[in-house]
């Protein structure tokens, strides 16, 4: 029976080709102005208004002087702390930083509080003295025009500027992990435009049969090699033989190939795993469509609200019954799968989602059945971000 089985996926395996259908996308719309601010928020730093510091007598030359500065949503400074300088010159602006005023940063055009550094530079410069007016001495001509400099004194006259910081929003990758993204996956041969399909292409990874989505994870036994969705476990990650990933390329992000040492948020598993990461809705009106010889497949993602919720759904099917049954009468293999992805903002900080996805698979012959699959998966999630490095997850 087995024979049977392998002998039926290189039938398919040969007559398996790839035709594209010209994308459906509509033209791309502008993101709404409100899309929710956990996908995508407009941020704008702070800018200085006044960040006067009193000038320093004596000769004490050049110097530089960076603070870590608090601008709360009304542009005053709640919080200083040194992060370089020498004295005096750090005594200077430190003491100058509470009074100082900024136009404070923005989130989506609302004020919110800010951290930044602040870099204060010293430069050595004559001031004049202030003289008092007196009367010009009995044989004195008028002071200004006198040869003589009028008297002056040697200063540190202070300038401030924000420092410009890039900020990374990201995460550390695992130990042992290979990723790909659905961007580099377009220009891998023989992907089909799946990420999930350069799994193969991956190193530890060894193919059991070229062109079918068939391996080995070098180090990790065969049965103990886990397969997830956006942490959701699934019990396989392609439809039977012919390769297909059980959801649709545009739902996926990046896929991740983890061979070793296992990431802790993986329980129960003692080899590798295989991890495919959702994209985030892009907040607009969008559609694609395929047809090849074995299946046909859409995507298609809407805003709702005017942009504060989204709704993306997909799916795939397959007419391979009819296919075979032409090459070898008394054959069948099916499968189809579904993917939909609904959410909406509750919040500045909060977002609500639903996320629900199944596949189904059957493998016959003459009327046995030789094989088959079929899973559903629904997550209920909830997700609250307490700032821009801590985020909760419920679902």
């Amino acid at each position: 029976m087995m024979g049977r089985f392998l002998a039926l996926g290189w039938r398919i395996g040969m007559v398996v080709a790839t035709c594209t259908l010209s994308s459906l996308a509509e033209p791309t719309a502008e993101p709404p102005q409100d899309s929710s601010p956990i996908r995508a928020a407009k941020i704008k730093k702070p800018e200085a208004l006044d960040t006067h510091v009193d000038p320093i007598a004596g000769h004490f030359g050049a110097a530089e002087v960076v603070l870590s500065l608090v601008i709360d949503e009304e542009g005053r400074v709640t919080s200083v702390k040194l992060v370089s300088g020498s004295e005096p010159f750090s005594e200077a602006a430190l003491r100058a930083a509470p009074n100082w005023k900024f136009v404070p940063a923005l989130r989506d055009d609302e004020p919110v509080a800010s951290s930044i550094q602040f870099l204060v530079v010293f430069e050595p410069k004559l001031e004049p003295e202030d003289v008092s007016e007196e009367a010009p001495a009995e044989g004195k001509t008028d002071p200004s025009s006198d040869t003589e400099p009028p008297p002056s004194r040697a200063v540190s006259q202070a300038s401030g500027q924000a420092l410009e910081e890039v900020v990374v929003y990201g995460k550390f990758p695992d130990p042992g992990t290979t990723e790909l993204s659905r961007a580099e996956v377009r220009n891998l041969a023989g992907a089909f435009d799946d990420p999930l399909r350069s799994i193969e292409v991956m190193p530890g990874v060894t193919p059991i049969a070229s062109g079918l989505p068939l391996f080995f994870v070098r180090g990790a036994p065969p049965g103990n090699v886990g397969f997830y969705i956006d942490g959701i476990r699934v019990p396989l990650l392609y439809h039977a033989f012919l390769g297909p990933s059980v959801i649709h390329p545009a739902f996926i992000r990046n896929v991740s190939l983890n061979a070793g040492p296992m990431p802790a948020r993986f329980g129960r598993i003692a080899g590798g795993s295989v991890e495919a990461e959702l994209a985030e809705p892009e907040g607009a009106k969008r559609a694609e469509a395929s047809i090849r010889l074995i299946d046909a497949g859409a995507f298609a993602e809407a805003p709702i609200n005017q942009g504060r919720g989204y709704a993306l759904l997909g799916g795939r099917y397959s007419y391979t019954a009819l296919l075979i049954s032409a090459f070898s009468p008394g054959q069948r293999l099916d499968y189809w799968d579904y993917q939909a992805l609904v959410g909406h903002s509750i919040g500045r900080n909060d977002e609500i989602s639903l996320f629900g996805f199944g596949a189904f698979d059957y493998v016959g012959a003459n009327g046995e059945v030789l094989g088959g699959t079929e899973f559903h998966r629904a997550d209920l999630r909830w997700d609250h971000r307490f700032s821009k490095d801590t985020e909760l997850r419920w679902a």
